[in-house]
């Protein structure tokens, strides 16, 4: 009674206050001992369809998790609601044209302008008999009308031809300050020079206007401009165009000599999407050779490979699956978190399988050591994972969209890596421990 407290001993009202919780943490106890022997039995009566689960789940996350896009478009990371990129996308809206693929055909010889210019022409006509092109294009554009080049000639210019305008024209301001002072008298008796660049615009008017058309100098390449009305942040919509394009045109130019080349901010594009992809492969590759080979040493056993090498392949493999099913695309800050991720799961592994050696190693059998590591190890490991996973949980709250997509990301990777432990550490540990030679203790090397 609340009416007794005061009345009772200290050491009574402590009691008092432990004893609900010491029942609780009886009836927690009381449930771990009995949930692990019970899963411990499915585990190794199902041990074959569990590591079957592995390899099918692990499959289809790798299938669907390289599907990922990499966003290259750092306006992307901005908020939404940034006035700046809400008026940079309303402007874009108001644009039939997202933006501008280069196709150009190049020659390692000197070609008639009718030889580039009907390679131009091949490149319209290919455009207005693909649905696909044609829908998506708005324009193919390869000659400048005879009017801009009367007008902006200059815009063609060499950087010598400049320097001569520029000349000319430093010396007719001389003049004419000069011819303004009252007292200057020419003793010379020499004729005011006249600002002419007309011998320069000839030079570059017979140059391009022969055929108006992107031929270089050397008439050895002309390029194409495809103004094209969806946005090159699409990726997919530029392989496809590329592709498209390059199984059409290939043919043609390689029967005339020509090599076919794509530039723009599409080319660019998927180039840096592949190049991104090849740098995570890599990293990814480095990451794990490391990691298999420090895990080698240090239990001095291959079959740590396996025990622990396979639910983090499984744990990776979910976390790419949910980030494709649930963002698409991530960004390049986001797109090397497989490294650190890597880096972090791989802890539970490292715990549990240390663990069950020193437990075989003071004699108790296979299902026994595994459930003492499992009993024992279960309440810090899940501790760490919570208090992990809650702090990349904050970071998905920043309104820096990378930050936010890093800590969602990293936060799911670390719930999987957690979940693949628990549930494929004991099935492992049951198909690889028939092949094991003996039971070693864990290298002191970190005490040497």
């Amino acid at each position: 009674s609340h009416r007794n407290w005061g009345l009772m001993p200290e050491n009574q009202q402590q009691a008092a206050v432990r004893r609900p919780q010491g029942r609780f943490a009886k009836l927690l106890s009381a449930a771990a001992d009995r949930f692990w022997p019970f899963w411990l039995y499915h585990v190794r009566r199902f041990v074959w369809p569990i590591l079957a689960l592995l390899m099918v789940t692990s499959f289809i996350g790798y299938r669907y998790g390289r599907r990922i896009r990499i966003d290259t478009n750092l306006l992307h990371l901005l908020p939404a609601e940034t006035e700046s990129l809400k008026k940079l996308q309303a402007l874009r809206e108001r644009s039939d044209i997202k933006g501008v693929l280069v196709v150009s055909f190049t020659s390692a010889v000197k070609q008639d302008e009718s030889v580039l210019v009907a390679a131009a022409r091949q490149v319209e006509a290919t455009v207005a008999t693909n649905e696909f092109l044609k829908s998506n294009t708005s324009r193919v554009i390869y000659e400048v009308p005879g009017g801009f080049l009367q007008r902006y000639s200059l815009y063609y210019a060499d950087i010598e031809d400049l320097q001569k305008v520029y000349e000319r024209l430093r010396l007719t301001i001389d003049q004419a300050k000069r011819r303004e002072n009252p007292y200057f008298e020419d003793l010379e008796q020499t004729a005011p020079s006249r600002f002419y660049v007309g011998d320069i615009l000839n030079k570059y008017r017979k140059k391009y206007l022969s055929s108006n058309a992107f031929i270089d100098a050397e008439k050895k390449r002309i390029s194409i401009l495809l103004s094209l009305k969806t946005s090159p942040d699409e990726i997919q919509f530029s392989q496809s165009l590329l592709s498209t394009l390059k199984d059409s045109l290939t043919p043609y130019a390689n029967a005339r000599g020509l090599k076919l080349h794509f530039s723009g901010r599409y080319a660019a594009d998927v180039e840096k999407q592949k190049r991104l992809a090849d740098d995570i492969n890599q990293s990814t590759t480095i990451t794990l050779l490391i990691l298999a080979a420090s895990l080698i040493i240090f239990f001095r056993s291959l079959r740590v490979i396996l025990v622990i090498g396979l639910p983090v392949i499984a744990a990776l493999g979910y976390t790419y699956f949910t980030a494709w099913y649930f963002m698409g695309q991530i960004s390049i800050i986001s797109s090397f978190l497989t490294a650190i991720l890597l880096g972090l799961g791989v802890d539970y592994g490292i715990h549990l399988f240390a663990r069950y050696k020193g437990e075989r190693l003071k004699q108790h059998g296979m299902t026994q050591a595994l459930e003492i590591t499992m009993r024992n190890l279960f309440r810090g490991l899940s501790f760490g994972m919570i208090s992990t996973a809650a702090v990349f949980l904050t970071l998905s709250f920043s309104k820096f969209i990378a930050f936010a997509e890093f800590g969602k990301i990293a936060f799911a990777g670390i719930l999987f890596f957690f979940i693949a432990f628990v549930l494929y550490f004991p099935a492992l540990v049951f198909l690889t421990e028939k092949f094991s030679q003996g039971t070693t203790e864990p290298s002191h090397m970190l005490e040497k």
